[in-house]
Formats: structure tokens, C-alpha cells, sequence
């Protein structure tokens, strides 16, 4: 071992540092978390050369020139976006387990070429050095890019957990393929989309780009937040607009909720999504293509309308307002106490131009121009997801509460509100992972400081609504018609 570890000193600190995380991690996660601190490490490094950029570039400018204040928002906005990674680190940083003999001593030999990033390496050594655990694993020389054999292991490996940490899960579900530099614009979108983009153009989520700033009660919670401009803080942008990268490696806000807010930004999957093979078209396209395309859009970060559960968990990631500082200091609502998906989806944001066949949900009808409501075991599909995301995002909304106040009690309030309607939902009829939901949310405390337990209870609601999903295709779910809000309830007008 002690030949492996000096010849693991001759190489770059970057590929020492994912040799030594492959090596303190548990052989399942070991490539996979060092591929999340690579990225998170390019990210870093980027935004700390713009940031000193931005000083540099701030000397130069006269004190009372108006670009100080832009070039002060843009560095205060970096620097969130940096408090964000590094939370996002600390909490893979948790992961981290020495199983394998002699990481200890490579730790301690290796530090000296990792002193360009000290606050890593620190939390990594003071980690490894502290425990005392040890895993065995099935091939305790296994080099950085190697593939775990697919042989049986022997008993004395242990068995890596089957689900995902609830800290994965966060992850998973912060900035999924989020990046702005991914961003298409909804102007895109349209082309082909014309009926939905018009749609688009009516909601609450597109006029947000042209009003939201100017309305007083946002002025009264920028100012508390001590925000200058919505449009370029990036608290706001991440709820409220769709931002795109700019060439100077600024964020900017380029549309209100759009397209890619919903659906993923689209700039890895665009050209696929418009492929309907040689020679075809959409109506023309084969089964077999077809097929290759979901599939293929999907992997690269595209969220299809038949996709319910992702769809709309990126409405609730943001209509219940998971930021405690917001709703405590800037006395913004905490969350839309209303929102349920059916009548909201069925309002004034409604942009359906499909039906349901035989080919699958969503398919196009040529032709067909009718902005109409889902069928009725869509429907039911939406009102028992909307329920269970409701209470996922609630109960992570309290994971993050840190003290008393008006945002552990909204949110606490919000998940007993949803709790109700569930359990309406089993007394109509048995449905096992609703069960399971109740159970989940009747398992924990509602108190600050008890994210563990809150955000574990979260992902097993999340579990059992996915369980749902690939159980039900909402034909059998009639009894639960009698809970789901009709016409009169459909949020905000629409018209056909």
C-alpha cells in the first residue's frame, strides 16, 4: 500500500483528489461522488475567477457610476450561488467513510498538493481522521476509473443502500439540469409550439417577467432582503424567471416561468426532440423512433408531460417558498397556501394541445387545436401526485427551519393541511402508498433543526408517489372523483 500511496503522490492535486474520494467513500458511491465534486469544483473555481474578476473590474469604475451597483449585484449574486455549492459539498462531505487500508496515510501525505483549495482538504482530513470505521470491500486495489466486478460479492462486503440518502435527494432534485448555459429561451420552444406558446403568453408566469418587479409588495421584500433588482438576484431569478448565461459569464434573467422551467432546459435534447427520423414527420414518425426519442431526450434532461411526478415537483419546488430567511425577514407569503395541481394546472396556465391514445399520453393529433382539460383518470392521476408532492415539499420546507417563527408554522400548518386531504383520499378508497405517505409524514416532529429525520420522511413519500405512478394509470381510481375540484374551482379564468 505504501508503494501505491507514493506513486498516488506524483499526480496532479485534481486527480489525487478523486483518487482519495474513490478511496474514502464505500466502493458503490466512490465514482459517483467523485464525478459530484469534480463538477462542484469547476463550478467553484469558475465563479471565484469571476468574482475577482468583477473586483477588478469594479476598481475601475468611478464611485458613483451607476455600472458599481450592477457589478456590486452581480458579486453579491456570485457570491450566494458559492455559499449554495458549498452547502451542496458539506453535505456529500458527510458521505465520506474511510473503508480501505492505508487512506488515512494518504490523507496526511497528500495535503501539501491540495493547498489550493485548504477548507476541502481540511474537512476531508479532520472527517477520515476522526472515524474509526472501516468497510471491507471486495478488491481493495481498485484503480480510479475502474468498474466494480459484476461477480457476486462475498459475504464480508457490505451492502450498499439500495434507496438514496435523503442528502442525495436534495441533490438530486437542486439544479437538476438547471444550468443556464443550457437554456434555449421559450422563443424556441415556439416555433413548433405555436398553440402553447400563445398559451404561454396569457399566464401569471409569463406577464411575471414584465410585472412582478413593479408591484409594491415585491419592492417592500427586495428592500428587506436588501435586493437592488429582482431580475439579477438570484434568491429571486430561481423561482421567478428563467435565466440564461450571458457571454461575460453573468446570470441574466431572460423570460418569466417558461418552457424549460417545467420541461428542463433543452439545448442537450432540442435537436433530438425535433428528430422524427429520415424522411418523417410527426405524424408519420415510427413506433420504433418514437421510442428512441423519448427515451433519448429524456437521459439528457428532458421532462416529458407524461412525466407527472417530475412535471410538477418543479411546481411545488417553488410554490411552497423552501426559504426560511425570505418568509422570516422579507415577509414573503410562504408558499401558495391554495396551490393544488388539478385547478391550477387547469386555469390559467393550461397549455394542453394533446389527448390520450393508444400511442401514449401526450401524442399530437394533427390538427387539433382545442386547448382541452386532461380525461378524467389524468385527472385523478394529478390530484393524488399534487396531494403527495404537496406534502414532500412541505416536509422539506420544514427540514430547513432553523428556529420559531412564521415559516416553520406555515410549513408545519401546511403539512397537517395536506395530511387531511390525504387522508380523505383513503378513506374513499385503499391505496397502499398513500398509506405509506401518512405514515411517512406521522413519523416525524415538525421542530427546527431536525432535518435528518424530516428530510428522511420526505423521501419516503417521494418513494411510495413513484411506486403510484408505475401502478396507476388513473382508470381504476373513480371512487376519488367526488375530491377532485371541478370547473368552478380552476384557478384564475381560461377560455377556450
Amino acid at each position: 500500500m505504501k508503494n501505491s500511496i507514493n506513486s498516488h503522490l506524483a499526480l496532479p492535486p485534481a486527480k489525487l483528489i478523486l483518487i482519495l474520494l474513490v478511496s474514502c467513500a464505500t466502493a458503490a458511491r466512490g465514482e459517483e461522488l467523485a464525478d459530484k465534486f469534480k463538477k462542484l469544483r469547476k463550478s467553484l473555481d469558475q465563479i471565484q475567477a469571476e468574482m475577482e474578476k468583477l473586483r477588478m473590474d469594479s476598481q475601475k469604475v468611478q464611485p458613483k457610476d451607476a455600472m458599481k451597483g450592477t457589478l456590486a449585484e452581480r458579486l453579491t449574486n456570485l457570491t450566494l450561488r458559492q455559499d449554495e455549492l458549498n452547502k451542496l459539498r458539506d453535505s456529500l462531505l458527510k458521505e465520506l467513510k474511510p473503508d480501505r487500508p492505508g487512506v488515512k496515510e494518504l490523507m496526511t501525505e497528500s495535503l501539501a498538493l491540495t493547498s489550493n483549495w485548504k477548507e476541502f482538504t481540511s474537512k476531508i482530513q479532520e472527517f477520515v481522521m476522526s472515524s474509526g470505521e472501516t468497510t471491507k470491500v471486495v478488491k481493495a486495489e481498485k484503480q480510479p476509473g475502474e468498474k466494480e466486478p459484476t461477480t457476486k460479492a462475498s459475504t464480508n462486503v457490505e451492502k450498499p443502500d439500495e434507496q438514496p440518502s435523503a442528502e442525495e435527494i436534495d441533490i438530486q432534485l437542486k439544479d437538476k439540469f438547471r444550468d443556464p448555459e443550457l437554456v434555449v429561451k421559450p422563443e424556441t420552444c415556439g416555433n413548433c409550439h405555436l398553440n402553447e406558446f400563445r398559451s404561454w403568453q396569457l399566464s401569471p408566469h409569463y406577464l411575471t417577467f414584465k410585472k412582478m418587479h413593479r408591484k409594491s409588495k415585491a419592492k417592500r421584500i427586495a428592500k428587506d432582503m436588501g435586493i437592488r433588482r429582482m431580475k439579477s438576484a438570484a434568491l429571486c431569478q430561481k423561482c421567478h424567471y428563467t435565466v440564461m448565461k450571458q457571454e461575460d459569464g453573468s446570470l441574466k434573467a431572460a423570460a418569466g416561468i417558461s418552457c424549460e422551467s417545467c420541461h428542463g432546459m433543452a439545448k442537450n435534447w432540442l435537436a433530438i426532440h425535433n428528430d422524427y427520423g429520415k424522411g418523417s414527420n410527426k405524424d408519420t414518425e415510427s413506433p420504433d423512433h418514437q421510442k428512441w426519442r423519448i427515451e433519448e431526450t429524456t437521459k439528457k434532461g428532458m421532462v416529458w408531460p407524461e412525466m407527472l411526478y417530475d412535471v410538477a415537483a418543479n411546481c411545488y419546488g417553488c410554490h411552497t417558498v423552501p426559504e426560511e430567511e425570505l418568509v422570516n425577514k422579507g415577509s414573503h407569503p410562504a408558499g401558495s397556501s391554495e396551490f393544488e395541481l388539478v385547478s391550477w394546472l387547469h386555469g390559467e396556465i393550461r397549455h394542453n394541445f394533446f389527448v390520450d391514445n393508444d400511442k401514449r399520453i401526450g401524442h399530437m393529433i394533427s390538427g387539433d387545436n382545442k386547448n382541452a382539460e386532461a380525461t378524467p383518470g389524468r385527472k385523478r392521476l394529478m390530484y393524488v401526485i399534487g396531494r403527495a408532492l404537496d406534502l414532500e415539499y412541505s416536509l422539506r420546507a420544514v427540514a430547513k427551519a432553523t428556529e420559531q417563527g412564521t415559516y416553520l408554522k406555515s410549513m408545519a400548518q401546511r403539512v397537517q393541511n395536506v395530511t387531511e386531504f390525504l387522508k380523505k383520499i383513503r378513506a374513499t378508497m385503499a391505496i397502499p402508498e398513500v398509506d405509506a405517505m401518512l405514515a411517512a409524514a406521522g413519523s416525524v416532529e415538525l421542530k427546527p433543526n431536525n432535518p435528518k429525520m424530516v428530510k428522511a420522511a420526505a423521501l419516503k413519500v417521494q418513494q411510495a408517489a413513484r411506486k403510484f405512478m408505475m401502478k396507476h394509470d388513473g382508470s381504476k381510481l373513480a371512487a376519488i372523483d367526488s375530491l377532485i375540484p371541478g370547473p368552478e374551482k380552476y384557478h384564475g379564468s381560461f377560455s377556450d
